[in-house]
């Protein structure tokens, strides 16, 4: 894919890193958008653009399992188990469209 266009707070960091990317940026931002219909806000929400991409270029969420656990623990499981595997930093372990699907 070669368009680097979108909102930071939807994207996934490999789109403004230009690395090369597949389905699984948009898998990214579908978990993002699960969790602002859920949560009633962006994960991202108290940033601008700029913050949010250094956010992720600093790699912030070194306790990145914890931080999606306490962001998630009143939704309920199935829906906590595709917003944290759809908001995995290891976009190779990210849900295919088709699983998530299934889940839900």
């Amino acid at each position: 894919m070669l368009s680097r266009i979108g909102s930071p707070a939807y994207m996934d960091q490999r789109i403004s890193d230009n690395d090369p990317y597949d389905m699984t940026v948009d898998i990214y931002a579908f978990g993002l958008i699960i969790f602002c219909i859920y949560k009633g806000k962006g994960l991202y929400d108290e940033c601008q653009n700029i913050q949010i991409l250094k956010k992720q270029k600093s790699n912030i969420y070194k306790d990145y399992d914890q931080k999606m656990e306490e962001l998630t623990e009143d939704l309920p499981y199935t829906i906590k188990n595709i917003i944290k595997n759809c908001l995995q930093l290891n976009y190779i372990s990210r849900y295919s469209a088709r699983e998530i699907s299934r889940m839900m």
